[in-house]
């Protein structure tokens, strides 16, 4: 059994719908299309690193 970890680059705030992600193995060209996926929810993170301080 394998893992695998996905980063998505969100173009808008909000509740983000995917209906499928394809998965394709480089080696064999085996494609899996995983339709289960978990809601997803995109928002604005604020800079943290300086601690408010400018």
């Amino acid at each position: 059994m394998f893992g695998l970890e996905l980063k998505l680059l969100p173009l808008a705030v909000g509740s983000l719908h995917m209906e499928a992600v394809r998965l394709v193995d480089l080696n064999t060209n085996e494609t899996t299309d995983i339709r289960d996926l978990p809601d997803i929810l995109a928002f604005d993170r604020r800079d943290t690193s300086c601690n408010g301080v400018e």
